[in-house]
């Protein structure tokens, strides 16, 4: 019984990803954020913890921030740690929840949209995703670095953060860098604030010309990009697009703050007047490409990362893009193909190994897939989709052993990933340690106690150690909680069966067949 429940639970286990939600607190169940909750004081990381759209973002934050500190020299650690605190407070200030530490959570909730855009903005800038263009002429970008934040599913394409050059005069804006104002000079500073007062100052010059001023709005836009102000990003591109309606890149920057913002109408009709105005303009086709994608039409999406790999076949994000949405698409092996090119352009490319490994497995090839897994732990240590995936794999090969190490090396990571608790639970039973699979499922009901799988898989293992009466008791509940679970029907059944009281077990088989033709007569 254990086994063929095994089966037939590991087969459904891959999670997709879910959108932040749009509306009001959403109680956090299962997800943890990157802190310990038990610890949160402030009112931002009370948020956090109540929420569990800002718990799951803040969770994918750490991955990118451990990444980026791993690439750098102790004293650079030190500075990028600062950097990090200095965020966290101007993000807190910004989305008003200074001084609000005792407020009650429920008076916070007008903060949400904020903080969400606070961090995806910073999740962006961390990854070094394709980035919206300063305002000049357009040029093709190099290949981006790994992407965001990890995924069971192949992902959807995060837009990004806006990027200035150093050490370099706000483009537009007339003079060698020698010869231009101060308040010029750090409208182009990488640092958002700084490039905020200069760009204020030049838009409040009376000395500037409408061109400049032009570029001073499109910076400035850019700057509050980068600190997930999008609303106020917005505003600055349409009177950067107002004073200069011939400039490509704030088309395509302010539909790259669209997309963010969840507006993927309105981010595409400036995309086509940004192509309009450049038909050459790779990154406005890859942004498009991205915005097609998010509202569910893939094939207009990889129209678009066709034309943007055809203008620059050496972009791995538009390899990788493309590739997912192929995925998406069902057509594995093109998806493959994607993030071959995707690997040979950025051997480092993290994401592009999970989502192969993703592809093999949904294509049944289950030995390449756990290699692809293998590279991205490699690449990426604490990577928990990735050990949870490949325990997947090991499962489907009948490797529980192995399955369980992968798994529970997820728990020790994240304790409240309720899938891996359940697989965790499922590998144990398929191994003959009914004990240990109910501790398993204990934790999954403890944290989730409305998921009816894991009363069910509960219910499998009571069954195993001949609690039969607490097995049905499970059922039951699952049934409750979802009475198309076919699998408890089935479950029900065979203990039924056990019993000798054939027909409740024939009924219970009934409507399990009923429910799932592919379930076994009994």
């Amino acid at each position: 019984m254990a086994r063929i429940i095994a089966i037939l639970s590991f087969a459904g286990a891959v999670v997709m990803s879910q959108s932040l939600s749009a509306q009001g607190l959403v109680p956090r169940t299962n997800q943890q954020p990157s802190f310990d909750c038990k610890q949160a004081k402030s009112a931002a990381a009370r948020l956090i913890c109540a929420d569990e759209d800002l718990a799951r973002l803040d969770a994918q934050l750490a991955a990118p921030f451990r990444q980026k500190l791993s690439q750098l020299s102790d004293a650079q650690r030190d500075t990028f740690r600062k950097a990090e605190v200095q965020w966290i407070n101007e993000r807190n200030t910004t989305c008003g929840l200074e001084g609000r530490d005792n407020e009650p959570i429920d008076s916070l909730i007008d903060a949400k949209g904020c903080m969400a855009d606070a961090i995806k903005g910073r999740i962006a800038a961390l990854v070094g995703t394709q980035q919206p263009q300063q305002a000049a002429a357009p040029s093709p970008q190099a290949p981006s670095t790994v992407p965001s934040a990890p995924q069971v599913a192949p992902k959807r394409q995060d837009t990004a953060q806006p990027q200035n050059a150093s050490n370099q005069p706000a483009p537009g804006f007339s003079g060698a860098p020698t010869a231009q104002t101060l308040d010029q000079q750090q409208c182009a500073a990488p640092d958002p604030d700084l490039s905020i007062s200069g760009c204020t100052a030049v838009i409040q010059s009376s000395l500037e010309t409408q061109q400049d001023i032009a570029k001073a709005f499109s910076n400035r836009a850019n700057a509050y990009a980068a600190k997930g102000q999008l609303d106020r990003a917005i505003q600055d591109y349409n009177e950067a697009i107002r004073l200069d309606q011939n400039n490509a890149i704030s088309f395509n920057n302010r539909g790259l703050a669209y997309a963010r913002n969840g507006q993927p109408d309105p981010a595409i009709e400036d995309f086509d007047e940004a192509i309009r105005l450049n038909p050459n303009y790779v990154e406005a086709f890859a942004n498009r490409g991205a915005a097609y994608a998010a509202k569910g039409q893939l094939d207009r999406a990889i129209q678009d990362y066709n034309e943007a790999i055809r203008l620059d076949q050496n972009n791995a994000l538009s390899f990788f893009n493309r590739g997912s949405a192929y995925a998406r698409n069902g057509q594995y092996d093109r998806a493959i193909r994607d993030y071959d090119r995707a690997i040979q352009l950025n051997p480092n490319y993290v994401e592009a190994f999970y989502d192969r490994g993703s592809a093999y497995a949904r294509n049944g090839q289950n030995d390449r897939a756990i290699q692809d897994f293998d590279e991205a732990i490699r690449l990426n240590p604490n990577y928990v989709e990735a050990f949870t995936s490949r325990g997947l794999a090991y499962a489907r090969q009948g490797q529980y052993r192995m399955a369980v190490q992968d798994y529970t090396r997820v728990v020790e990571l994240d304790p409240y990933h309720a899938d891996a608790l359940t697989n965790l639970g499922v590998a144990y039973a398929a191994i003959g340690q009914p004990d240990l699979a109910i501790e398993a499922f204990n934790k999954t009901i403890q944290h989730d106690p409305n998921s009816a799988k894991a009363f069910t898989m509960r219910g499998s293992a009571y069954a195993d150690m001949h609690q039969y009466d607490r097995a049905i008791q499970d059922c039951d509940q699952a049934i409750r909680l979802d009475p198309n679970a076919a699998l408890a029907y089935f479950l029900r059944g065979r203990v039924f069966q056990t019993l000798r009281q054939y027909d409740r077990a024939a009924a219970d088989f009934v409507k399990a067949r009923q429910l799932n033709p592919k379930l076994p007569p009994s």
